[in-house]
């Protein structure tokens, strides 16, 4: 129950009651300060503050500068894939990924375009110069002049924990997902590395799904944004996944923040299993609960887009604590002989060496 005028909220499931800025806070998953700046820019209030540093000064500005381009670059990609040119597009995203309106609406879904210098003429005419598009990473430069980044690509907007964006990653399709000559363009393509997005330190859907984890779900990690987005169709809004880098400690940390529990859900294939075994053991040493979600199917997208949402969501509300599962693994391995079974150990003691607790590595 939320009353304007007295200017409280009070839920009487959980009996948490607060102002204006408690029920941001608890809604949206962030900060007290972010929360506080972000009202007082909306109302025109000041917030004293101190002798700003020079050089703190001067990336601040270009921070603004980037952010906007960024802004802007949402707007065209946004713009493009609703025109009459987008139509192939649009008919990728409904047709091959089964991704619905809503979907594309919610996690700001695009398309870069068909022209090289679309998104360098646009920006251009809104007054953002070459320098700061390149900067932000969604234009590039080659010696015939700059151009888009991610053209003739769908592109999905990465966002900070405030809702800003930061950066995109481009999936190629169709005709263009081979050169002139045969040759296989990259599937992914992820912006770079920039002054407001650092790859080691950002997580595709934490700020989405944000809420979720505040009312205490456990989150899901996987390999890629499509894979988070499809975990957030199937019915669980608190998937997550790196962009092109691997697990760092500094995800792991910004998810320990917010959760005690992840459930690490990567692709089927060997070098998904590879990932899982890093990302289990880098979790279990910060002390993370940590669930293990073993796939029917190639990975979270391709069980979506296939009408298994449902299925879905049953094996990650069902997955076995990671420990477990890696130990009942261990003991189907270590069959046939000496050698067999050192082998199961070895792989066994890096995971039994990493939860912090004392009584957890005992038993």
């Amino acid at each position: 129950n939320v009353r304007p005028d007295d200017g409280f909220f009070y839920c009487f499931g959980c009996k948490a009651t607060g102002d204006v800025v408690e029920f941001l806070v608890r809604t949206t998953g962030r900060g007290f300060l972010d929360i506080i700046t972000e009202l007082a820019g909306q109302t025109g209030v000041e917030i004293p503050k101190g002798q700003v540093d020079p050089e703190e000064e001067a990336r601040q500005k270009e921070k603004k500068r980037l952010l906007r381009a960024l802004e802007l670059a949402q707007v065209f990609f946004k713009t493009r894939l609703s025109s009459e040119a987008g139509q192939g597009a649009r008919a990728y995203l409904a047709d091959v990924r089964k991704i619905d309106d809503d979907t594309i609406d919610r996690f700001g879904i695009g398309w870069g375009g068909a022209a090289d210098d679309g998104l360098v003429t646009f920006l251009k005419e809104q007054g953002i110069p070459v320098d700061d598009g390149v900067a932000a990473g969604v234009l590039g430069r080659s010696e015939r002049g700059p151009y888009d980044f991610f053209r003739h690509r769908v592109t999905v907007p990465i966002r900070g924990t405030r809702g800003e964006i930061v950066s995109f990653q481009g999936r190629i399709f169709g005709e263009r997902a081979t050169d002139a000559q045969g040759k296989k363009r990259p599937k992914y393509v992820n912006g770079p590395q920039t002054g407001v997005y650092d790859k080691s330190g950002v997580l595709f859907g934490l700020f989405e799904a944000q809420p979720a984890l505040k009312q205490g779900k456990p989150a899901v990690l996987v390999e890629g944004p499509l894979d988070a987005i499809a975990v957030h169709r199937a019915g669980l809004p608190s998937s997550v996944a790196p962009c092109g880098t691997g697990l760092t400690m500094r995800h792991v940390e910004e998810l320990r923040r917010r959760t005690e529990r992840v459930v690490v859900c990567m692709d089927a294939d060997a070098a998904g299993k590879d990932a899982a075994a890093r990302a289990i053991l880098m979790m279990l040493s910060a002390g993370l609960d940590v669930g293990l979600a073993a796939l029917p199917d190639k990975d979270p997208d391709a069980m979506v887009a296939a009408g298994r949402a449902d299925e879905l969501r049953g094996i990650l509300l069902g997955a076995p604590a990671a420990l477990d599962e890696l130990l009942n693994r261990a003991r189907k391995s270590a069959t046939g002989g000496v050698r067999a079974r050192v082998a199961a150990l070895d792989e066994l003691l890096p995971v039994l060496a990493a939860p912090p607790r004392e009584l957890v590595r005992a038993e």
